[in-house]
């Protein structure tokens, strides 16, 4: 559940490059949810609401939001994940069909980032530019549904955080690269696994960690709620034990990007969207690197934060080590300093 940032190669061309006539690949359509009130809005294919592509009947979408555990139930016969254009693993089907399920409101950004995950697979062939700008959506509304999520329970310190902001949503998979990083320093950490439980959404996924026991010398726990778990490290060789501090692995990300500050990283990573989106005094936006595995990286990276979405928006109770990276989150976006512009 790694993630990792990586810089993207974008070019400015000043040549007019007229692509031959191409198709993007064609899906079925998602299932199609229908108003359950009468409401004027415009006769729309099941095609039309899987891209998002609804009209601009807000009153119609919010209602087919609402409805839409009720048509994910009416159609039991076909898996959501059934319309996946990309490459997933039954665990991450599983979420994919998962995620409408959920009571939670804040299901929709973290369903959202899987639909444009799949644009950017559709659009792959045809415009391999737009295709990695949907990646980075994907990737910031499945930092969103996280962000949302501490703030709804109100850990301490997540009043600072704003899911809409779009340097600190750009912010959470940097911070959780590094604090991946803080973690690979245990000395002989223990073995970790996880359990989707497909029939649970109250208890999506269940952590179990392999600690020794008294009778049968190693043995499977599992934490309740699953991430009520506490980092500590010792700095005299384990007479005394302070909590971690999260905050100091984005540093480590920070020296491998050659970045001089947290801010200006921030700032120019939020920015990379209006790069591939708007012609510049140079030319017009072409993305010059590997779009395949560019998306796959995006695709590594929505689906960790969707997990972690899963281990703490259905639980009210404080976890823990939820707490201790959301202090670490606040002090980072904390320290940012200046007004954040973007070109």
């Amino acid at each position: 559940m790694l993630l990792r940032v990586t810089p993207l190669a974008i070019s400015f061309s000043s040549s007019v490059d007229v692509p031959a006539a191409s198709v993007a690949p064609r899906v079925a359509p998602w299932p199609r949810c229908a108003p359950t009130r009468a409401i004027a809005a415009p006769a729309l294919s099941s095609d039309a609401v899987a891209s998002g592509e609804a009209g601009t009947d807000r009153r119609w979408i919010d209602t087919c939001c609402r409805d839409w555990s009720r048509c994910i139930a009416q159609t039991m016969s076909e898996r959501v994940s059934d319309k996946l254009v990309f490459e997933a693993t039954e665990i991450e089907r599983g979420i994919v069909d998962m995620l409408p399920t959920l009571a939670s409101p804040r299901r929709w950004s973290a369903f959202n980032a899987v639909r444009h995950l799949n644009r950017a697979w559709r659009l792959l062939e045809s415009d391999k530019t737009v295709a990695v700008f949907y990646g980075i959506t994907a990737e910031e509304e499945a930092a969103t549904a996280v962000l949302q999520s501490v703030k709804h329970w109100h850990y301490p310190g997540a009043e600072k955080i704003k899911p809409r902001n779009h340097v600190h949503k750009n912010a959470v998979v940097p911070f959780f690269d590094g604090l991946t990083r803080v973690l690979e320093t245990l000395q002989d950490p223990p073995e970790l696994r996880f359990w989707l439980q497909a029939g649970k959404p109250s208890e999506p996924f269940v952590l179990e960690i392999e600690l020794p026991h008294p009778v049968e010398g190693m043995a499977w726990y599992r934490p309740q709620p699953p991430l009520h778990i506490q980092h500590r490290r010792s700095r005299d060789g384990g007479q005394n034990y302070i909590v971690e501090d999260f905050s100091r692995g984005i540093g480590k990300v920070m020296q491998e990007q050659n970045a001089k500050t947290v801010g200006d990283y921030l700032r120019e990573r939020a920015n990379l969207r209006n790069l591939l989106l708007y012609a510049s005094q140079d030319g017009y936006p072409d993305y010059q690197g590997d779009a395949p595995e560019r998306l796959r990286q995006f695709k590594r990276n929505v689906f960790a934060l969707l997990r972690m979405f899963l281990l703490i928006d259905p639980y009210s109770e404080h976890q823990s080590l939820v707490a201790q990276a959301v202090a670490g989150f606040a002090s980072v976006i904390s320290n940012l300093s200046g007004t954040f512009e973007f070109d």
